[in-house]
């Protein structure tokens, strides 16, 4: 007769299977902190950008110098955001009743290139001309960031026309102090901006980016830029900035 035993496990298996539990704990272990360490810091993001969701129509302190106050008796229609390259300042304008009044400002922490419109793909150049709003993205790596829709109708002209490709892409406002071709506002600036925007909706929001004030001085050229159509671009971008009108 065959005697029925049941099969049991050497010592050697049996240091086997407790060294693979092990490992799987360990990996979930790893698993779980991992999360922990991309969740938390977007949830504080969020979380911060959800404490500045407030009316427009009031104020909320800003990073910089202390702001203008922002007047409660009638609704913002618009917003505009003016980037200036060289003076390395940003402005944010709120329309109401078809008047213009600034409503934030922002030193520019970063913005990669000099003087010029953006041409080529990795040229680094902040462009210039008149964008919107593409895309909001609150996972970014650079803390937030709100993509601009270039390259525009106009830099797709003028490339067609200079007999150029590969315009780039993927250019942006966000938080941190580091650039690429983007412009960099800090994260507590970028916060503030970032909730105001989607309060307001991208759809409602103009950036307006040039190499200097239009406003106060003739345009920062670039010497070693020979373009047919600076000076048109130029014209088109101190006319957009003419209503933006900062008074004492």
């Amino acid at each position: 007769m065959f005697e029925h035993r049941i099969p049991t496990y050497s010592t050697p298996r049996r240091g086997l299977t407790v060294a693979l539990c092990l490992l799987a704990l360990a990996a979930l272990y790893a698993g779980f902190r991992y999360w922990n360490s991309v969740r938390l810091p977007i949830e504080k993001t969020q979380n911060a950008v959800l404490a500045k969701r407030v009316d427009v129509n009031g104020t909320v302190p800003s990073p910089s110098a202390p702001q203008p106050a922002a007047r409660r008796d009638a609704a913002i229609a618009q917003l505009a955001i003016l980037v200036f390259k060289s003076e390395k300042r940003m402005e944010v304008w709120a329309s109401r009743a078809e008047k213009w009044s600034l409503l934030r400002e922002y030193p520019v922490l970063a913005a990669s290139g000099g003087a010029g419109p953006k041409l080529i793909e990795g040229d680094r150049q902040v462009p210039e001309g008149v964008y919107r709003v593409a895309e909001m993205n609150p996972h970014s790596r650079f803390h937030l960031s709100m993509k601009l829709d270039y390259p525009n109708a106009f830099d797709k002209a003028k490339a067609v026309a200079d007999g150029r490709t590969r315009l780039g892409g993927d250019i942006c406002i966000h938080g941190k102090n580091c650039s690429i071709g983007c412009v960099a506002i800090g994260d507590p600036a970028i916060e503030d901006l970032y909730a105001l925007v989607e309060r307001m909706g991208p759809a409602s929001v103009k950036i307006i980016i040039a190499p200097n004030d239009l406003r106060e001085h003739i345009p920062v050229k670039n010497p070693y830029l020979k373009l047919t159509w600076i000076g048109e671009l130029y014209e088109m971008l101190g006319s957009e900035l003419k209503p933006f009108i900062r008074r004492p």
